[in-house]
């Protein structure tokens, strides 16, 4: 009778620890900042890491960077800001990866936030250090210089391209970019999407109009180019809990037709990866970069902490050095 009880004791713990697994793996989660916050954190803690305490290295939501510099052609860029370590900005809202080496490569990126390094705990933790660091590991520094802001579509990218490429004559321009230009109405101030049945097609031809443009200038300067386009969360296979919390809540607030978004995208890597020759425009197709993580990536549909910055660096190298190491 005894090992009876003993048996149905083990049993019902068993039930109820398998119940209260259930519903602590799966709580009610919170929405907005505090989801922001707690997908970044997430990110680290699944992977078995500590989350760095003074969490993204612009704040969340970019709380530590606002409010932008006017600029009189690219009507924003992000403001002067020296932390060393952590996030330098000159007054151009530049930020630069310098190479030890002393024979080095220029390579300017241009993009939104994600081109920015958004969500990166600290300067050597963003995707272009990642790059840079690996590129000098493999004996071709580079000097990086990233051009990027919050809420850029590529309508300033393109301006911005041919501003500092004067600025910097680089070797490699890679264009970092894609959802922005989808997900934002073009504006002096970025302004979300209706939800009244978006119609994808007028920004997906002027975001290929544009990236066009930028190829046109490019080989004018007989100058190579990549483009990158992003991760997305919408394109992760199984996304955990709090990455589906976190696209329900961005397609509500911006978007009705989560199909019409992922058609529109696939779009875009088809029309780029045409635009790709592999002798002077290339193309690197990141937007499924994320989808096999069994962890917590994204921290919101664009960004992503450390980790996702380290995978992305790691796929830009691979790229980057396969575009230096190639003949004229």
């Amino acid at each position: 009778m005894t090992i009876r009880l003993l048996l149905l004791a083990a049993v019902i713990t068993a039930i109820l620890g398998t119940v209260l697994l259930i519903l602590t793996s799966r709580p009610d989660l919170p929405s907005g900042q505090t989801l922001n916050e707690l997908a970044w954190q997430q990110s680290f803690t699944e992977r078995g890491q500590t989350p760095p305490p003074s969490g993204p290295r612009e704040g969340f939501w970019g709380s530590r960077i606002d409010p932008k510099t006017y600029h009189p052609i690219l009507e924003w860029h992000e403001p002067k800001i020296t932390d060393p370590g952590i996030l330098e900005i000159d007054a151009n809202g530049i930020q630069h990866y310098l190479s030890s080496q002393p024979h080095t490569h220029e390579i300017l990126i241009v993009g939104g936030s994600v081109a920015f390094g958004a969500y990166a705990s600290s300067a050597s933790k963003t995707y272009f250090s990642v790059l840079g660091q690996l590129l000098d590991t493999a004996n071709l520094g580079s000097n990086i210089h990233v051009s990027g802001s919050g809420g850029w579509n590529s309508t300033k990218e393109l301006i911005a391209a041919d501003l500092f490429s004067q600025l910097y004559n680089p070797d490699l321009i890679i264009i970092l970019d894609g959802l922005n230009d989808l997900m934002f109405e073009p504006s002096t101030e970025p302004q979300p999407v209706s939800t009244n049945n978006p119609d994808y097609r007028p920004r997906t031809m002027r975001y290929l109009t544009n990236l066009g443009q930028i190829a046109q200038a490019a080989a004018s300067r007989q100058t190579k180019l990549l483009f990158v386009l992003q991760p997305a969360l919408f394109n992760r296979h199984r996304p955990t809990a709090i990455e589906s919390k976190l696209l329900s809540d961005t397609l509500a607030s911006l978007h009705q037709s989560l199909p019409d978004l992922k058609s529109s995208y696939a779009t875009i890597s088809t029309a780029l990866a045409s635009l790709a020759d592999n002798q002077s425009v290339y193309f690197l197709d990141a937007s499924a970069l994320f989808a096999n993580e069994t962890h917590t990536t994204f921290t919101d549909m664009w960004h992503f902490a450390d980790p996702g910055h380290y995978l992305l660096g790691q796929a830009i190298f691979a790229k980057v050095q396969a575009i230096l190491t190639s003949q004229p």
